[in-house]
């Protein structure tokens, strides 16, 4: 199975509702080289990311509707038209040459010679093929970024985001790996990494943290076996940026999962760290990445963070309710999410981030801290929820401005950070 099929099966898993990460990981080829699972990676990402831009060039020279056509028939002309327009190092006649052989074995005679003829018709048609030629601003703006129309909607009425296109076009774009140091210097992770032959740059943003250049391979790195770091979007990390320190500090991390924040915050709390997740498999690979990392004040808890459990009222210092949410902060990483989350979906999450935050907020000890993220952009997530919170906690408040981070503004994933404190 070449790299294309597997990118292939990929997208189908998808269609099934699985996640990008994990059908990746399901579909994993041990003998494929470094290049080969790039590539496989490229094909994933970049279908999904301009997805409805494809169906549009697609639509073009397709007499089969789209949603009639036979779904990897499909996936493989979006496979095909992707590279056509976005991968300049690969000749058309090769694009065309492996989409019929994918066809071949995937369709039957017809479909091979539909295959064949919508892309070499794609071809001859060379930029023409390509334009949008659409009026309406908002049609236009949805099929440019691959953005669902009602979503370039939400976010042209957005005052919070000062250049739009900007934002979707940074949405659109392959995002950066970034790492926090474990255990130390941030120059000394450099330069360890820098002995395995990758090149990282610093960042104002993080202090233990580093961009890596060129991360292929990184995870085959001997800094990584040693648990000397963990990858962390830049963003990620100054969420527990925004605890102050502290002596014997007791912490709750109420959503846990994947881990990043929790050992960052195992790093404050000496005094010791519970953990929590409702999703027992992800707790699981929490305790991987704690042994991986040589972390040992932290003790993992299988709970829902929305009820209560059994700890003292009061008794921690330092609480992190990084809430689930829509993602929407996240759609370099995970382009799916604009796809599958509706605006509908939102008032739900939101009604459970609040009762999180709430659920939380009784374990606080009255002089602690208690820090309100999500890796999303849209206000009903984020100000809204703090707002609802107040507006029922007359004995809480702010612990000054919230901090917001874009993509297109500091070249991190999307994030809000909102610290909360007791009155006195």
């Amino acid at each position: 199975m070449n790299e294309r099929e597997s990118a292939l099966r990929v997208l189908l898993l998808m269609d099934e509702g699985v996640f990008m990460n994990d059908a990746l990981s399901r579909i994993s080829d041990k003998k494929a080289s470094l290049r080969e699972k790039g590539l496989r990676m490229q094909l994933v990402r970049g279908s999904l990311t301009h997805k409805l831009y494809l169906d549009y060039v697609l639509g073009k020279f397709s007499k089969i509707p789209l949603d009639k056509l036979h779904r990897p028939i499909y996936w493989i002309l979006l496979m095909g038209i992707y590279q056509m327009r976005f991968l300049d190092r690969v000749p058309e006649a090769a694009i065309v040459n492996e989409a019929v052989k994918l066809a071949k074995k995937w369709g039957n005679k017809g479909s091979q010679g539909f295959v064949n003829g919508v892309l070499r018709a794609i071809a001859r048609s060379k930029e023409e093929a390509f334009k949008i030629q659409v009026k309406d601003r908002k049609k236009r703006l949805s099929i440019s970024y691959s953005l669902p129309q009602e979503w370039v909607e939400y976010f042209l009425k957005n005052d919070k985001i000062k250049d739009v296109e900007k934002f979707f076009a940074a949405n659109n774009q392959e995002a950066p790996l970034s790492i926090r140091a474990v255990g130390l210097d941030p120059s000394d992770l450099e330069e360890r990494l820098a002995q395995e032959g990758f090149k990282t740059r610093r960042s104002p943003l993080a202090k233990e943290g580093l961009v890596v250049e060129d991360p292929q391979g990184i995870f085959e790195s001997q800094a990584f076996k040693e648990g000397l770091f963990y990858v962390q979007d830049l963003a990620s990390q100054r969420v527990v940026a925004a605890f102050s320190p502290g002596e014997n500090l007791r912490g709750l991390d109420l959503c846990a999962a994947p881990g990043g924040k929790s050992f960052q915050l195992a790093e404050l709390c000496q005094g010791g760290l519970v953990s929590c997740d409702i999703d027992k498999k992800r707790l699981g690979l929490i305790r991987e990445n704690m042994d991986r990392l040589g972390i040992k004040n932290i003790r993992l808890v299988h709970q829902d963070g929305s009820k209560a459990f059994k700890e003292e009222m009061g008794s921690f210092q330092r609480i992190l309710v990084d809430a689930p949410c829509s993602g929407f902060g996240l759609l370099r990483r995970k382009p799916e999410i604009k796809y599958r989350v509706k605006k509908k979906d939102i008032e739900a999450l939101s009604r459970l981030q609040g009762k999180i935050l709430q659920n939380a907020s009784n374990y606080l000890d009255p002089k602690g801290e208690l820090v309100y993220s999500t890796c999303s952009v849209l206000e009903e997530e984020n100000e809204k929820v703090i707002q609802g919170f107040l507006s029922n906690n007359k004995h809480f408040k702010k612990a000054g401005p919230p901090e917001r981070l874009w993509p297109h503004e500091d070249g991190t994933d999307g994030f809000f950070i909102q610290k909360l404190v007791r009155k006195e």
